[in-house]
């Protein structure tokens, strides 16, 4: 009987496991790097993950993040941010070889994206004015497209094309697009990075044939005739990044404007190097970045009380990371008053290898933490922004206490509660011991979600928000 019984438990767990059971495929990050590659035309794109009938289809050289659908085999792909398609992610790359994303950017890389047909080509508006739509229905739309406008078509549906490039992403009538050149697939994967910029620093004014021209920078504004700009860099691929956040085509610029080569630099100060400088992105969906007293920043643009302020590292490709926005001249410091101001960055070496999506670090490497971004929830993981030796900006996410501070210079803070002591920057982190309300601790690296603190001889990780920090 207690043969039977124990059987009975033991068949029970065992479909327990199968039911839950995840491949490895999907085990921790289920997303997977699409880029379509195809015999024909490009893939097929349902409108449900279960569907049959296609309502669209994405060209050769299409390439996003994919994610496993909740139902059925496909994968979903975020192609607006009201309209999410389906696709199958073994049809999408029946042409890709199995290393493709290991070939770094070489000359194997280069061969493979050569020998590939691609469907994506340029386009532009052609009516007066057009509407950007956030459905291939049209219900919802986004923004307004005028004449001249140029954009990257990457695939249709029905009688709209879907578009993506540089701010104008969605659905536009194709009778209103009219192609003006093709992309190779090799142009769409590499020759269009924004790597290779020419450092030319001007003030051009806008000159058209008349009427709008779109600022490619998440729909935000237009520029008119006779508007003047100021141009940090160009991509390479016929588009002018200014200085107000954004892009525009630099075929609409007059080039007689009148030029301006006086770039102007600041450093971050606060009241003490513990407090923090927010700056808010401008964007809804980004959290606010917030950067260390001694930071060197670039000034934008300036008047009587406000700095527009920018923070880039080397690094020149999309990915990289940049901080900036808008805070009060109070904050910052000029010229000979640069000097006076209390450093609040913390060099760091990593004690375990990092790795991300999009890059990795070895052990040992050795980093400046130059801020942070706010927390999404009090006591998540430290999403850290740092600078490597070679200045290239970066943003870490420490959850598990891998940076050691190097000669750290030690700040302290007083405890404004009752709080847990514990040897990792994590909830479940073995606790040390119970720090009293009202104690001194010395701080060694400030996180917004944890601080580094030594106490007692030991150190460990305190939540931030139970700390008031001093100098």
């Amino acid at each position: 009987m207690k043969m039977k019984r124990l059987l009975s438990v033991l068949l029970a767990c065992m479909l327990l496991a199968a039911a839950l059971y995840v491949p490895a495929a999907y085990a921790g990050d289920p997303s997977t790097n699409l880029t379509v590659a195809v015999k024909g035309k490009g893939v097929q794109v349902y409108s449900s993950s279960g569907g049959r009938k296609a309502s669209g289809m994405l060209y050769n050289g299409y390439k996003n993040w994919a994610y496993p659908a909740d139902k059925g085999d496909r994968y979903e792909v975020d192609l607006t941010e009201e309209y999410i398609g389906y696709l199958d992610v073994d049809q999408a790359e029946e042409l890709l070889p199995e290393r493709f994303y290991k070939l770094g950017r070489g000359d194997e890389y280069r061969e493979v994206c050569q020998s590939m047909a691609c469907g994506a080509f340029e386009a532009e508006v052609s009516a007066e004015e057009t509407q950007v739509y956030l459905t291939p229905e049209g219900k919802k739309t986004s923004m307004t497209c005028y004449q001249g406008t140029r954009t990257v078509v990457w695939g249709e549906f029905g009688d709209r094309y879907y578009v993506d490039d540089y701010g104008i992403t969605g659905f536009i009538d194709k009778k209103h697009l009219a192609k003006v050149g093709d992309y190779s697939f090799w142009d769409v994967h590499e020759a269009r990075r924004e790597e290779g910029y020419e450092e030319r620093f001007e003030e051009k004014t806008v000159f058209t044939d008349g009427g709008h021209i779109y600022l490619k920078n998440y729909g935000y504004y237009f520029l008119e005739d006779g508007d003047k700009v100021r141009v940090r860099a160009y991509t390479g691929n016929g588009l002018a990044q200014l200085y107000r956040n954004g892009y525009v085509e630099a075929r609409f610029l007059d080039p007689e404007g009148d030029h301006s080569t006086n770039n102007v630099y600041a450093v971050v100060k606060t009241s003490s190097p513990l407090n923090r400088l927010r700056v808010d992105p401008g964007v809804d969906y980004l959290r606010t970045k917030k950067l260390c007293s001694g930071v060197r920043v670039e000034v934008l643009d300036e008047d009587e009380k406000t700095a527009e302020i920018y923070l880039c590292g080397t690094g020149r490709d999309t990915w990289d990371i940049k901080v900036q926005g808008t805070v009060k001249k109070e904050y910052l410091a000029f010229g000979d008053e640069e000097e006076k101001v209390k450093n609040g960055c913390t060099r760091v070496t990593l004690t375990e290898d990092y790795k991300e999506f999009i890059f990795s670090l070895p052990a040992g490497t050795v980093v400046t933490v130059v801020g942070c971004e706010e927390a999404a929830e009090a006591g998540g993981p430290n999403r850290l922004l740092v600078m490597t030796e070679d200045g290239e900006l970066l943003e870490l996410i420490d959850g598990k206490g891998i940076l050691e501070p190097i000669d750290p210079t030690v700040y302290q803070a007083k405890a404004t509660s009752n709080v847990v002591f514990r040897e990792k920057p994590d909830k479940d982190g073995e606790k040390i011991r119970t720090i009293v309300k009202g104690t001194k601790v010395e701080v060694l690296l400030r996180g917004e979600g944890w601080t580094m603190i030594r106490y007692d001889k030991k150190t460990g990780y305190v939540m931030s928000r139970y700390l008031k920090f001093m100098e």
